[in-house]
């Protein structure tokens, strides 16, 4: 029953970067403790750094190798880095692990443009929430685990022998992503350089984006600092690790609930929830100092997340066709990371409480600008965008 219900790619989708996820997100999560312990604590704040900073810079150049050469095979060639950066942990070099963070870096931009085009040319129309939502609770549980899992083994034997044992796991998930249908056009797409000018020039590409800026930039700002949040409320580092758990039990518990739910209501309706209870957290936050209202506004942190997440696919889908696609999805992944990366560096510059109340100053701007952008329905959105965005790519 479950598995008719289902698009098997989408499954086989999931089940591909869940596993690879289980092995290479855990090592992240436990990079800085390593490099600690060897005596380098800065080293693993700049391998993040690299990792991310290669991500963002190969974005735009995403979409244009798989329109060439097809979601699929750039998956494939991609998610074997996951597996090279476990390795290079093993060689105890800085330098090797840098080039190997770039590496990562540079090649994830394919693989998670790769995917979510892949999930929208997979899906029906009427589908996108729905397999977006399923996809998500997938791979968060997919994260959540192989983080509890790695600390376990961490704690039993080694770093060493933790992270050669997670080196496998990418290798795993390539296996389902081998056995997934290639959906990859054939006929010839025009002049790719071009669309992706024009998609960087459109004003309506660039009010769309800010959707995915907001949900990255957020989930960056609140994971770094609510820890310290938590620390300050409850004067112990014990609850850090079960209140911010819950952060990643929502998607696992609701993103599949809110992808479907959208596909019905229509995605404008769960975009405005999703920002009306990421405000109303961080407000909450940053008023009340009291135990329960801290514990209140992360779970409302929670639910905004699981609602954004899945929806970020689903929206790029109503308003791309099968001639920008491609480059749209390699596009609102560059702005993805742009969130990820000024969130991570606003708690540098910005102490104390105001960092939320200027968290939720940005949400309120980027609501009113998505929602200009969303006046008319998705559509009309999508053929506006085919028009404006082929110009001069077919010629």
């Amino acid at each position: 029953m479950f598995i008719k219900k289902f698009n098997v790619n989408i499954i086989l989708l999931s089940i591909g970067f869940s596993v690879s996820l289980f092995g290479f997100n855990g090592v992240c999560q436990y990079i800085t403790a390593f490099f600690s312990e060897m005596g380098f604590p800065n080293t693993g704040f700049w391998v993040l750094i690299l990792l991310y900073t290669f991500f963002l810079l190969s974005s735009p150049f995403a979409g244009i190798l798989i329109s060439k050469y097809g979601a699929k095979l750039c998956m494939l060639v991609s998610i074997l880095s996951y597996s090279l950066f476990a390795l290079s942990l093993l060689s105890k070099s800085q330098i090797l692990v840098c080039l190997a963070a770039c590496l990562v870096g540079g090649a994830s931009a394919p693989l998670w443009v790769g995917q979510g085009c892949y999930l929208v040319k997979a899906s029906k129309k009427e589908s996108y929430g729905v397999n977006s939502g399923f996809f998500v609770t997938s791979i968060m549980l997919g994260n959540t685990l192989g983080i509890f899992f790695l600390g376990f083994l961490i704690s039993r034997f080694s770093y060493f022998k933790a992270f050669g044992f997670y080196s496998i796991l990418p290798l795993a998930g390539f296996i389902p992503l081998l056995m997934l249908k290639d959906f990859r056009e054939t006929e010839k797409r025009g002049n790719q350089w071009l669309l992706v000018g024009n998609i960087m020039k459109n004003r309506l590409v660039l009010k769309l984006s800010i959707f995915g800026f907001y949900s990255t930039f957020i989930r960056a700002l609140f994971v770094g600092i609510i820890p310290l949040k938590i620390i300050s409320i409850f004067g112990s580092e014990d609850y850090i690790g079960i209140l911010c758990s819950m952060y990643y039990m929502g998607p696992i518990l609701l993103s599949y609930a809110f992808g479907r739910f959208s596909d019905k209501t229509g995605r404008r309706f769960m975009i405005s929830l999703s920002y009306a209870i990421c405000i109303a957290s961080l407000l909450i936050i940053y008023f009340f100092n009291i135990k329960w209202l801290l514990i209140a506004g992360i779970v409302f942190s929670a639910i905004s997340f699981s609602i954004c997440r899945p929806l970020m696919i689903a929206l790029t889908g109503d308003i791309s066709s099968k001639n920008n696609v491609d480059s749209l999805m390699a596009f609102f992944i560059l702005t993805q990371n742009a969130g990820w990366i000024i969130g991570f560096f606003l708690p540098i510059f910005v102490k104390g409480n105001e960092i939320y109340l200027i968290a939720a100053f940005v949400s309120l701007i980027s609501w009113i600008i998505l929602s200009s952008a969303l006046k008319e329905n998705t559509e009309d959105i999508k053929l506006k965008l085919d028009k404006e965005l082929s110009c001069g790519v077919t010629s």
